[in-house]
């Protein structure tokens, strides 16, 4: 599967980790609708921490589409609220963080 963090790069991850990205993006997902600053900051850095050690960079010459959307490691627990009430898609499918494209 290949993952973009935003403003950062793709990364080519192994299926098989989906389910802790999964889980991580439930956490996620949580933290933002209690607006709780310091289990969002702690759960996007062990997310983003997750892709890059377990992902091979996809080089920048390579067009290739993502299957899964992070937002950059640096996102602010306000800016991750503000998105999620503008982006009906993210609502319905529970995921604030990230999403999985068809």
């Amino acid at each position: 599967m290949i993952v973009r963090i935003l403003s950062d790069n793709q990364y080519q991850l192994d299926n098989w980790h989906k389910p802790a990205i999964a889980q991580l993006d439930n956490g996620l997902f949580e933290a933002v609708q209690q607006g709780d600053q310091a289990a969002f900051a702690r759960l996007l850095f062990q997310l983003v921490q997750l892709i890059r050690e377990n992902g091979q960079p996809v080089p920048s010459h390579k067009l290739v589409a993502s299957d899964v959307m992070v937002p950059a490691s640096d996102v602010t627990l306000h800016a991750a609220q503000h998105f999620l009430k503008k982006t009906d898609l993210l609502v319905v499918s529970r995921y604030p963080a990230i999403y999985w494209q068809a």
